[in-house]
């Protein structure tokens, strides 16, 4: 074994993953915090009925790498009033093994509190009325359509990591990796997979409205009359009605960035690996999809940092609102051009949040702000996507705000501020310095 470094790692990851399912008692304890001194490794951990009594003296418990300082570590147990679990192992965590993978299998055996992350959800209107066959249907070609979208993404240079979250008819999609970048990724497959969708869609609705048409055609010469002038096309009508060809996706979307909790629930008697997420994030994308009408796309109200990976402590950090970051996810829709789709190129996918118009070319964004049941504001706007292609007419994604048959809650004007520094993680106000491995 000495001789293969791959499966000595694998065997110290082994060995460590049994040292923590051990300590974790069958759920009974979290364990939240690690820090080594050479093979001794120090854990942070607390009975899993008080994790909300932890959280609530140290807010920050949950935020950030697992892998604590040697001063953080002191402060948040003397915060607590506890003492380390130590572990002897047979090996040394950040030279036999390195720490990203000691952190990994850590944060299985706990929570991880994530500040700021985009969720992307879906629901499939109707399902509920289909036989479960049908529904599992629909559902395999949700993710088709999430495979295909991701595809198209790399081959534009836009690699996303995705966790998917079944529940019922409702998809959660997130990234692994945490930053701004990966959060507009997730943005533009969300529009790549409702422009799918609806692509698809028109394909069937022009194919039955052909059929139609030839059966009447084939009728009426039959008896001898002459045949009927073919109906308008959806397009048509829509142009006639003074609206956009619409065409729907059958899904309501939404989009949030925010705060999140993730968990691994077992599998056998241990955390699996795919991790599930609750918290803001997740309430604020359920809220939007419960109240959005057929083929609408909801996007939370939020401001997200700048940054790339983890929010770290004592950092300012540049805040962007919802209208910004829509308008620096339109820079990564630029790059799928000429990508094909629905058998015509791709030219380009422009995104916006509707309003009312005040002049030719001049709107407002519209928000819309109801209570949610925990009590807390909700505050989101519609917006619909344009998807451009070469030699083909234009797509319409989402609903115009023509189309939005009844307004949910109140109504307001929203006026975009300037972006504001701001500190996510208060700073502490002693030194982070760490002893040496001898001390304590």
């Amino acid at each position: 074994m000495a001789g293969d470094p791959r499966r000595m790692m694998r065997h110290h990851i082994a060995e460590l993953d049994r040292r923590l399912a051990e300590r974790w008692r069958q759920g009974r304890m979290q364990i939240l915090a690690w820090n080594s001194y050479g093979v001794r490794l120090d854990l942070l951990m607390l009975s899993t009925s008080h994790l909300h009594d932890a959280i609530a003296r140290d807010p920050f418990l949950m935020v950030g790498p697992r892998k604590f300082s040697y001063a953080r570590m002191r402060r948040a147990l003397q915060t607590l009033g506890l003492r380390p679990v130590t572990i002897e192992l047979p090996f040394t965590p950040g030279v036999d093994l390195p720490e990203a993978a000691v952190d990994a299998a850590v944060r299985r055996y706990g929570c991880t509190e994530v500040q700021h992350r985009g969720i992307a959800g879906f629901e499939i209107r109707g399902i509920q009325k289909l036989d479960p066959m049908q529904a599992a249907q629909a559902t395999a070609v949700l993710w088709s359509r999430v495979v295909r979208a991701r595809q198209l993404l790399v081959r534009s240079g836009l690699d996303i990591d995705l966790v998917s979250q079944q529940s019922g008819d409702t998809l959660l999609l997130w990234s692994r990796q945490i930053g701004h970048k990966s959060d507009t990724t997730l943005f533009a497959l969300l529009l790549l997979v409702l422009a799918d969708a609806t692509l698809d869609r028109m394909t069937e609705a022009e194919a039955v409205a052909e059929a139609q048409a030839a059966a009447a055609r084939a009728a009426a010469i039959a008896a001898g009359l002459t045949p009927p002038p073919a109906p308008p096309t959806p397009a048509q009508q829509a142009a006639e009605d003074g609206l956009d060809p619409h065409h729907g996706s059958g899904l309501v979307a939404a989009f949030h960035v925010g705060s999140h909790v993730e968990m691994y629930p077992p599998e056998g008697d241990r955390p699996g690996t795919i991790p599930v997420a609750m918290g803001e994030a997740v309430r604020m994308i359920r809220q939007m999809l419960t109240i959005a009408t057929d083929d609408q796309l909801l996007i939370g109200q939020f401001a997200a940092p700048l940054a790339e990976g983890p929010i770290r402590q004592g950092r300012i950090y540049r805040m962007v609102d919802t209208p910004r970051f829509i308008s620096h996810a339109q820079g990564l829709l630029d790059r799928i051009e000429g990508e094909k789709m629905g058998g015509a190129a791709l030219n380009r996918l422009v995104t916006y949040l509707t309003g009312d118009r005040l002049i030719e070319g001049v709107f407002t964004i519209k928000r819309y702000e109801l209570d949610r049941p925990d009590g807390l504001p909700c505050r989101f706007f519609n917006a619909k996507c344009t998807l451009h292609r070469l030699n083909a007419p234009p797509v319409f994604l989402g609903l115009q705000n023509e189309r939005i048959r009844r307004a949910p809650g109140t109504t307001t004007v929203y006026e975009s501020p300037q972006p504001q520094p701001a500190m996510l993680w208060p700073d502490d106000p002693v030194s982070d310095a760490e002893p040496s491995a001898s001390a304590g």
